[in-house]
């Protein structure tokens, strides 16, 4: 896995995830505790996240996106889960495989496809919260 690469996917990702957190805060009349972070290491290429909940160590909704190795080259994918029910909502995912190596232009195709996915589940996330927890 290219760093570079990770690299360029993250500098996409951290504004899309900062745009995402004042979007989300802003549904909540009460402090709500956010974490946006990322990885890469052997043993999961790439992981960025920005996770929301009660305390400062209880995620409630994350936002996630990993690459991972599959049998034939990478995934790269974005998804929502709830850390504590079963929740989990399938974002937009690419394979890369020598025929179609990751590239910029691909991370940008994927990029605007997380975004629309981000746009159409960020006004839930409160209900879904709340139904949860109900």
């Amino acid at each position: 896995m290219n760093n570079t690469l990770c690299d360029y996917l993250w500098a996409q990702l951290q504004p899309l995830f900062i745009a995402l957190e004042y979007k989300i805060r802003a549904q909540f009349q009460v402090p709500i505790f956010t974490n946006i972070h990322m990885y890469y290491n052997d043993s999961l290429t790439f992981c960025s996240s920005l996770g929301f909940g009660k305390t400062q160590h209880s995620d409630w909704i994350v936002f996630e996106v990993d690459i991972d190795y599959i049998d034939s080259g990478l995934e790269l994918e974005g998804f929502i889960i709830h850390n504590h029910n079963p929740l989990r909502i399938a974002g937009p995912s690419y394979i890369f495989t020598t025929n179609n190596p990751m590239s910029k232009a691909l991370i940008d195709a994927w990029i605007g496809e997380f975004k629309a996915f981000i746009d159409r589940y960020a006004d839930h996330i409160k209900p879904i919260i709340e139904s949860m927890e109900s």
